[in-house]
């Protein structure tokens, strides 16, 4: 195996947690949450799985319990939903481009619906069809930050690793060309 190059100094003890950006809940209990999964993590052998977060929260003095819904009807409902979205986001087309080049992409894209006065409604969303997506200027504008925005968590997850600064390089000088300021 080839040599590593050198990757940034990262802190490891102590972290403090926050909720990824999306998420409404404050401070606070983004550490709450954060240091009770750190505690599953610690005792099994520093290794963290979904059933084990469930498993914890299911007592209602756990801090993760009001994080769950725990009224199977309600919690079955949800979880087809949940399906029903994944199901969407896994569909791919077929683009044919410069004669007989072709490329895959997600069928549908995620967006805030339009409504009737033009404005976006940031609690609506809904999937239209990637060619609505890249021809509506509004939807086109919503998914081009939506991809900047996870550029820059990606750029913010993997910095520490300068084998990838060539990519960074290119985000930056992509966000440049778009008018978009660093983040």
């Amino acid at each position: 195996m080839g040599r590593h190059k050198k990757t940034k100094s990262i802190q490891t003890q102590a972290p403090t947690a926050k909720f990824s950006a999306g998420y409404s809940f404050g401070a606070k209990q983004a550490k709450i949450f954060g240091q009770e999964l750190m505690k599953i993590q610690a005792e099994s052998n520093g290794e963290l799985t979904p059933k084990q977060v469930v498993n914890s929260a299911r007592s209602p003095k756990s801090p993760l319990h009001d994080w769950f819904e725990w009224d199977n009807d309600k919690a079955s409902e949800m979880w087809r939903l949940a399906q029903a979205g994944n199901l969407i986001r896994q569909i791919d087309i077929e683009i044919k481009y410069d004669g007989n080049n072709k490329k895959r992409q997600r069928a549908f894209v995620n967006v805030m619906k339009m409504g009737d006065n033009g404005a976006f409604d940031k609690s609506d969303k809904v999937y239209v069809s990637l060619e609505t997506a890249l021809t509506n200027d509004g939807y086109r504008q919503q998914t081009l930050t939506k991809a900047l925005a996870e550029i820059a968590y990606w750029k913010q997850k993997y910095e520490s690793y300068e084998e990838l600064s060539d990519i960074f390089k290119a985000i930056r000088r992509t966000r440049h060309m778009l008018g978009e300021k660093e983040e």
